[in-house]
C-alpha cells in the first residue's frame, strides 16, 4: 500500500477542530436565527403569561428558551432551573435538560453542562436527545471514549437515526477506532444516502486509516450531494497535495476558499501547496 504525505497537510487531532465547527455546541442559539425584535417580543409575551401563572411550565420553558436564544445566560439558567422544579412531562424535561446544559457551555462551565446532562438521564432514565448532546459535549471536551459510549447509548434508543451514526463514527475515528468508524459512516449513509457529512466524515475515517483513494472518491460523493461543501474542497485539496498533484490540489483549495473566504485554515493550506515543486 502506497503511503502518502498526508501528516504535512492534515493534524492528527483535525477531527477535534472539525467537529467544534460542525456541531452546534459554543453560542448555538444566536440572534441570528431570530430578529431581537422577536425575541424581544417572544420575551414580553411569556413573561405577561407567566404573570397570570407563574407556574405553566410551558411559558418557563418558552422563556428560558428565549433567553438563551438572546445569549442571556444568567436569565437562562435561572428560569430553567425554575422548569425543572415543576412538574413536566418527560418531554418538557428533556428540552429543559438540554436548553440548561447549553446555557452552562455558553457560560463557558463545562462541568455543569455535563452534570446537567447526567442528572436529566437520571431522571428520564435514558433519554436520546441527552445522550447525544452529553456525546456531543464530551467530543468538545477531548474524550472520545465518552462520547462513543454515550452516542452508543442514543443508538439503542433510535437505530434509524442517520446523524447520530455520523457523530458515533466521529468519535470512533478520534479513538483511531478507524474501522468501526467507517462501518458507521457507511451505516449513516445507508440510512440517508444525501448525507453528505457522513460522506465527508467517512473520507476522514478513510485517510486515518491509510485508505487514500477511498477517502478521494469520499469526498467527491459529499461535493455531489453538497456542491458547496467547502471543507470537502480543502480536504481534496490535501488528498492531492499528498498525492504530488499540485494543479489539482490549488484548484481545490482556490475553491474552499472562494466559498469561504473568511476561513484562515484555508489560507495555511494554501500556504503550504504554493511551497511544493
Amino acid at each position: 500500500m502506497r503511503k502518502y504525505r498526508l501528516r504535512r497537510f492534515i493534524k492528527p487531532n483535525s477531527t477535534i477542530t472539525l467537529f467544534l465547527l460542525f456541531c452546534f455546541i459554543t453560542q448555538a442559539f444566536s440572534s441570528s436565527k431570530a430578529s431581537e425584535n422577536y425575541l424581544k417580543l417572544k420575551i414580553d409575551r411569556c413573561q405577561a403569561a407567566l404573570a397570570a401563572n407563574p407556574n405553566d411550565a410551558k411559558y418557563v420553558i418558552e422563556l428560558a428558551q428565549a433567553y438563551l436564544y438572546n445569549n442571556n445566560n444568567s436569565e437562562a439558567i435561572t428560569t430553567f432551573n425554575k422548569a425543572l422544579s415543576l412538574k413536566l412531562n418527560d418531554q418538557q424535561k428533556s428540552k429543559a435538560y438540554i436548553g440548561l446544559s447549553q446555557a452552562y457551555v455558553n457560560a463557558k462551565n463545562w462541568d455543569a453542562a455535563i452534570a446537567t446532562l447526567k442528572s436529566g438521564l437520571k431522571s428520564l432514565n435514558g433519554d436520546f436527545d441527552l445522550y447525544s448532546k452529553l456525546g456531543e459535549l464530551y467530543m468538545c471536551q477531548g474524550q472520545p471514549k465518552q462520547a462513543t459510549a454515550q452516542f452508543k447509548k442514543a443508538v439503542a434508543l433510535n437505530p434509524n437515526d442517520c446523524q447520530i451514526h455520523v457523530f458515533l463514527g466521529m468519535a470512533l475515528s478520534l479513538d483511531n477506532k478507524n474501522g468501526e468508524a467507517i462501518n458507521e459512516e457507511k451505516l449513516a449513509l445507508k440510512l440517508n444516502p444525501k448525507n453528505c457529512d457522513a460522506d465527508y466524515y467517512l473520507a476522514m475515517a478513510y485517510l486515518a486509516n491509510n485508505n487514500v483513494d477511498q477517502a478521494q472518491q469520499a469526498c467527491n460523493d459529499a461535493l455531489l450531494n453538497n456542491p458547496k461543501y467547502a471543507d470537502a474542497y480543502k480536504l481534496l485539496a490535501c488528498i492531492y497535495a499528498s498525492k504530488n498533484d499540485k494543479t489539482q490540489a490549488l484548484a481545490n483549495i482556490n475553491q474552499a476558499i472562494k466559498l469561504k473566504p473568511e476561513n484562515v485554515s484555508y489560507q495555511k493550506v494554501l500556504a503550504k501547496i504554493n511551497k511544493m515543486p
